[in-house]
């Protein structure tokens, strides 16, 4: 069986992944060949300290650029993550030993992970069903045990456990995974102890090597030091009044963005300076409500903005015009000049981050936005796995998007007006190719 990948990069932006579900049944046994525990602090590399917020220059679909190539045989039903350099397809063996293969999106050859010191999911009738977490470079398999997949060398590596360990993941900086009580240094390959341990928060975010969590109605949040593990406490003044907030958003100028609704059922906002612990108010002016802004699937942040996307019969903005409305809405949020704008774009349609543009792919068509400048260009959706099928999965983390496989529904449809027929999964059809598609500089 082959895979169709199409992959959109750009590189100018830090690779941030957000970790999968957690997992069922954990086996605890002991992993071999660990590296010993240690307590001193986390060297990070200068692009996690001061994230890259670079433009993507000129705007024009004609910067995007396609190549075709071949993609190695497996099974579609392994998981698929995006790292900052490569695109990883992991799974394991009948006999239970991990195995995929990785996409070097530099060179674009593929290489099958090595075998030798791999972890084994399924030990006689043991199942370790562990959670699998992509760091910038770094695959990690956590509960139970860790293992970290250093996809440069394509090495695992077991890392002990403290015993003390919490088993709650908090969020993810560069190749660090922290834990309500530790921090993996998945290149150190050691477990470092946070000051105190903490409880989850409802919000949270990370930024210049920091990570944040408060929760709604609380007085103050948290901060903990990523670097020395030190955990502090930071006021929320700017949040008085707020009944509920959506997630916090770091923009690309170094502010979080904070939208919620008042205990007075107004929408407003916030934006908070985490280099001086200060909080700005940003009023509704035209932004949308909380409907749709817990789902990271419509809204993401493209260098200084924040692009929030509603369809279009959800948008209670929309013109009563019935033309009109035939169209989804971005609204999109300026973080240095703190306003709002309302943009148009393609009806029922899917978002995706690409350097400081947005990608917008829906009926067959794409457009590609500008928000700092307002412009738009489109281009074929046929470009990205779209047409007679969709991509069975999407990844984007604001450098690359990644488009992958392709499933092709010939399942009879229900006429209007007509009972709905029994649908056939066996006429789901999977195409298989590959595509990478670059911002040319």
């Amino acid at each position: 069986m082959r895979l169709f990948v199409a992959v959109l990069v750009f590189t100018g932006c830090q690779s941030t992944a957000a970790p999968p579900n957690q997992a069922n049944d954990v086996s605890t046994a002991p992993p071999t060949g660990s590296t010993a525990l240690a307590s001193t602090n986390i060297d990070l590399p200068p692009d996690v300290i001061a994230p890259r917020t670079s433009s993507t220059g000129t705007f024009s679909c004609d910067r995007l650029q396609t190549v075709s190539f071949d993609s190695p045989e497996a099974d579609v039903q392994m998981q698929r993550h995006l790292l900052r350099d490569k695109f990883v397809l992991a799974g394991y063996r009948p006999d239970g030993v991990a195995s995929g293969n990785v996409l070097d999106l530099r060179t674009m050859k593929w290489r099958a992970l090595r075998e030798d010191g791999a972890p084994r999911f399924i030990d006689g009738n043991k199942i370790w069903s562990p959670q699998v977490i992509a760091l910038d470079t770094r695959l990690v398999l956590f509960g139970g045990a860790t293992y970290v997949l250093d996809t440069e060398t394509n090495q695992w590596h077991a890392v002990a456990q403290p015993p003390d360990l919490g088993q709650t993941i908090l969020s993810t900086v560069g190749d660090v995974l922290v834990t309500s009580t530790h921090r993996l240094d998945a290149r150190a390959l050691v477990y470092r102890p946070n000051s105190k341990g903490m409880q989850a928060g409802q919000r949270r975010a990370a930024w210049g090597g920091f990570f944040y969590q408060w929760s709604d109605g609380a007085p103050t949040g948290e901060k903990l030091d990523i670097r020395t593990g030190t955990v502090s406490t930071i006021s929320l003044d700017g949040l008085k009044g707020f009944s509920t907030t959506a997630p916090p958003y770091p923009l690309g100028i170094g502010t979080f963005f904070v939208w919620g609704q008042t205990s007075g059922g107004k929408m407003a906002g916030a934006l908070f300076d985490p280099a001086k612990e200060a909080w700005t108010s940003v009023s509704h002016g035209g932004g949308p409500d909380l409907y749709r802004m817990n789902l990271p699937n419509d809204n993401l942040v493209v260098g200084r903005f924040f692009v929030h996307h509603r369809y279009w019969y959800q948008d209670p903005l929309a013109p009563s015009d019935g033309a009109a409305k035939e169209q989804d809405t971005l609204y999109i949020f300026d973080g240095a000049k703190a306003t709002w704008a309302r943009v148009k774009t393609l009806k029922e349609a899917q978002v995706f981050p690409i350097g400081s543009w947005v990608l917008v792919i829906g009926g067959g068509k794409a457009w590609l936005h500008d928000p700092e400048k307002g412009g738009r260009c489109e281009l074929s959706a046929s470009r990205f796995g779209y047409g007679a099928g969709s991509p069975i999965q999407v990844l984007a983390d604001g450098r690359r998007i990644v488009f992958f496989g392709n499933a092709i529904d010939s399942n009879p449809r229900c006429p209007p007006g007509a009972p709905c027929v029994v649908q056939h999964p066996e006429l789901v059809r999977q195409s298989f190719g590959s595509i990478v598609a670059t911002i040319a500089p």
